[in-house]
């Protein structure tokens, strides 16, 4: 008789138990769905970021090649270059040294450009050299707009 009670019991508990299976790994697709919709939503503004950033490149670099810009134009476009590759997503180590090596390009035209503001220089040398300073910026532009 408690045999026949046991595998009463047993038999009407198994399809709860395999219910709260169920159910649980229904909540763990559930919470895995969020996730993926979470990453997703992340990976858009990055893109939308990434596309901002490239469209902001494309029109300095237009300005630099058809405007004539003064020293302090120059210095606040290259000031923009500068968060731009700062605000340049890296996910691999040659992204990291890229980076890097486009930071200490821009650096270096920024002292550039502090050597010609603080120089006795005429006005038609500065302007040549200013010339010659936007492009090199241009060319790192374009190094910045394609990686």
């Amino acid at each position: 008789m408690i045999k026949l009670k046991s595998m009463a019991c047993i038999t009407f508990f198994m399809p709860t138990l395999y219910g709260c299976t169920v159910i649980a790994l229904k909540q763990d697709v559930d919470r895995h769905k969020i996730a993926v919709a979470d990453k997703e939503g992340e990976l858009k503004n990055a893109e939308a970021e990434q596309a901002r950033l490239r469209e902001e490149s494309v029109n300095l670099k237009k300005d630099l090649t058809t405007t004539e810009i003064s020293l302090g134009d120059l210095k606040s476009r290259l000031a923009e270059l500068q968060r731009m590759n700062a605000n340049t997503a890296v996910n691999t180590e040659e992204q990291r040294t890229s980076k890097r090596q486009r930071e200490v390009k821009l650096n270096k035209h920024q002292v550039e450009l502090d050597e010609i503001q603080q120089s006795n220089m005429t006005a038609a040398e500065k302007k040549k050299k200013l010339e010659s300073i936007k492009k090199k910026i241009t060319d790192t532009l374009n190094i910045l707009t394609h990686s």
